[in-house]
């Protein structure tokens, strides 16, 4: 029988893949460049280029890249008050390292790019690219109110924290869970990114982006599909807010889901279990 931990592939075969969904980072040291002729509007689609070149000043191309999930190049688009998060796959415009993407801020505020990319052999790395908005916050405005449980068509999704406290520079373990309207686990999760879900954080300092990796049993087909809960690990890089967002597959559509989390200091004492 198929439960937590197992996925089914066609005709109800397991699964064997054990790998975690984890790649190390490390700072950047190629360079992005985002060109936007006007300012950002919301809800007015923004078209724009974006120019990748390495420490010598040299173009990348995706010849030099390894993938990073399902490509080789991931936009993570964020707005100052981290309540519009987009996932961009950009792609080439014919010229080396010249790649074009588009997508319509859903606030006015001023957006950052993080290209992800893996150089071949090296690790993967962040690499941040400011937009500007054409109402740019001028004091704090992360917006901190975020639901713990959310109601998507019938299904209860939430996640629970294992352990008392969520701390900088500590591991923490996640349980992401899907209960459809009869209080069953949910069994249909669908391939994306290399998992059965992805999982992405921005710390409210703006400039701070904290990836979280599945573990467990990795789909192997498009075929596979994946089980609730569906554990992940975080290791915080800094105390503070964080706004994470949980992207999943299901009957062919991506869902993604603002969540949200204070991590204490290192030295924090304990406090109550974080569950929602």
């Amino acid at each position: 029988m198929c439960g937590a931990f197992v996925i089914c592939g066609a005709g109800g075969a397991r699964a064997t893949q054990d790998t975690p969904q984890n790649i190390p980072y490390g700072a950047p040291t190629y360079h992005a460049h985002v060109e936007s002729v006007v300012p950002l509007v919301k809800g007015q689609e923004a078209h724009l280029s974006l120019r990748l070149t390495d420490g010598d000043g040299d173009p990348v191309t995706l010849r030099k890249l390894d993938p990073v999930g399902d490509d080789k190049i991931n936009l993570l688009v964020v707005d100052q008050s981290l309540q519009d998060f987009q996932h961009i796959f950009p792609r080439p415009d014919g010229m080396p390292g010249n790649y074009i993407f588009s997508f319509t801020p859903q606030q006015p505020h001023d957006y950052k790019v993080f290209v992800e990319i893996k150089p071949k052999g090296k690790p993967a790395q962040d690499i941040p690219a400011l937009l500007p908005g054409k109402e740019p916050c001028k004091s704090f405005c992360v917006n901190k109110i975020f639901a713990q449980r959310v109601k998507l068509e019938g299904s209860s999704i939430y996640v629970i924290w294992d352990g008392k406290t969520v701390k900088a520079g500590k591991d923490a373990i996640g349980k992401l869970y899907i209960d459809e309207k009869n209080s069953m686990p949910f069994a249909g999760l669908q391939p994306v990114m290399d998992g059965f879900a992805y999982i992405v954080g921005f710390y409210d300092d703006f400039s701070t982006v904290q990836h979280m990796y599945t573990v467990g049993f990795a789909p192997k087909s498009p075929d596979d599909r994946g089980f609730t809960p569906v554990i992940f690990i975080l290791h915080p890089k800094r105390a503070g807010f964080l706004k994470y967002f949980v992207q999943y597959r299901a009957g062919g559509k991506d869902i993604l889901l603002p969540m949200g989390l204070t991590v204490e200091p290192a030295d924090a004492p304990d406090g109550g279990p974080k569950k929602p």
